[in-house]
Parts: structure tokens; sequence; C-alpha cells
């Protein structure tokens, strides 16, 4: 009971700060996930490579490519071109870094730098562009994936009997990814209703796209901590691990929303 408490008061304080951040703007969510992208990074690093080495340098890459790929959100002056180009930049300088620490680690450095901008930094730098379109385009996102989640975990509580991977995460049911799957696109149904700034068939798409890639990162992030053998990514959240195991949904599913707005008419 006083794991629950703790789980509730700390989401509850989550939800806060993301739901006040969508409304006070675009700067605002920039400041918010900066660094909470940093410890994403960290708790990344961490489980990818046992030895912690280079922990500083994968959190430096991470805020940076954070900060490249969301300043044209921010700024008009900046495009997406000059966004490309500094994070091309970045992982040049990374991958000579891993070169020069030797041959035996030059593919998983390489591939962590990648993750590093591919699954941290552009995810939550899209936070930001979603900011920029509206509070709703940001808050339905939300409202989605924490449906798909709470969703998952009642419906796998209640009547949750086939493993969806048991391989990967065996905790994680076949009627618990259909119970989320219904409430999330119940959620992007209303969305479509309350939204004006979107079409309500972009919020059914980004309802099912959302469902998917925010299953699949939660079973992504599992099999990190399956492979580095820890129950959870960090401590920094009570009740909830650490900022991936928050997170790892997003890790897909971010890029992807934004993507089904620009198709539907938001600008890029």
């Amino acid at each position: 009971m006083k794991n629950l408490l703790v789980r509730t008061l700390t989401g509850a304080v989550y939800a806060a700060c993301v739901l006040a951040a969508a409304w006070a703007g675009r700067n605002a969510t920039f400041l918010l996930f900066l660094p909470v992208c940093m410890v994403a990074a960290d708790e990344m690093h961490r489980l990818l490579r046992p030895d912690h080495r280079g922990r500083a340098a994968s959190v430096l890459l991470a805020a940076l490519a954070y900060i490249a790929l969301a300043a044209y959100a921010i700024y008009g002056y900046w495009r997406p071109y000059h966004a490309l180009a500094v994070t091309a930049v970045l992982l040049v300088l990374a991958m000579v870094a891993a070169l020069r620490r030797g041959p035996a680690h030059v593919a998983r450095d390489t591939g962590i730098a990648l993750m590093l901008v591919v699954l941290i930094a552009l995810p939550f730098a899209t936070l930001t562009h979603l900011a920029a379109y509206g509070p709703w385009s940001l808050v339905g996102f939300m409202l989605i994936l924490w449906a798909n989640d709470t969703g998952a975990y009642l419906a796998g509580s209640a009547v949750g009997r086939t493993a969806l991977m048991p391989s990967v995460s065996p905790g994680k049911t076949v009627e618990g990814a259909v119970g989320g799957a219904a409430a999330a696109m119940a959620v992007a149904w209303a969305m479509g209703r309350t939204d004006s700034g979107h079409p309500a068939t972009a919020w059914l798409v980004a309802g099912a796209v959302i469902v998917v890639a925010g299953t699949l990162g939660d079973l992504l992030e599992s099999a990190w901590k399956r492979a580095a053998g820890v129950k959870d990514s960090g401590t920094l959240l009570p009740g909830h691990g650490g900022v991936l195991d928050r997170f790892d949904g997003l890790m897909l599913a971010a890029p992807l929303h934004w993507l089904v707005l620009v198709l539907f008419g938001a600008p890029a």
C-alpha cells in the first residue's frame, strides 16, 4: 500500500509538471525536458555499458543533440538542416572518440552514440515541437501514452494470462496489451472530438501508432534491463525506478506521433 501511494504521488507530480510545461509553451517544455534527457542518457549508458566508461561524454552528446534538434521549434533563424548538421558533427566526434578507445570498443560505443541521439535526444526534443503546435498536441500525446500504460497494467493485473514476450518481459501479457490499446484509442477518440487544431482522423491514426510504438519502446527498455541484470534503470523516481522506466514508451512513440501530425498538415 505504501509503495502504491508513493508511486501515485510521484506520478501525479510528474504529470503536473508535464501538463504545466505544455500550457506554458515551447520554452518551458524545452527547459523541463533538457535535464530529463540528460538523466535518461546516463541511465541508458549505464545499461548498455556495464563498466560505465564514458558516461559524461554520453550525457553531453545527448544534451547537445537535444538542444540542436529542439532549437528550430524555438528560434526562427534555426532550420532543420542546422539541426541535422550539428547532430551529424556530434556523431562524427563520438565515432572518433570510439576509434581512439581501440577496435574492441568501436561497434559498441558507436551503437550507443547512435541510440543516444535517435532514442533519447530526438524523442525528448520532439516534445518541444509538439508544444510549439499548441498545448493539446503535447497533452494529447501524453494522455494517450499514459492511457496505454495504465490500461495495460490494469488489464494485465486483472485478466492477464498469456505472456506477450516472455523472453524479454515475463510480466507483460497479451490481455494487458489489448486493454492498453483500448484505453489509448478511447483517449485518442476523445482528443479528436476535443482538439480543433488537428483532424479527428489524425488523432485516431496517432493513437494506433502510439500504442504500437509505446509498447515496443517498453519492451526494448525491458530487454536492456534484462541484459544488464537489473530491475530498474535508476532510482530517481520513487515508486517508478529511473527516468527510462517512466519514459520508455516515449522513445519510439514521440517522433512517430510528430510525423503523423506533420502528415496531416502540421508544420514540419
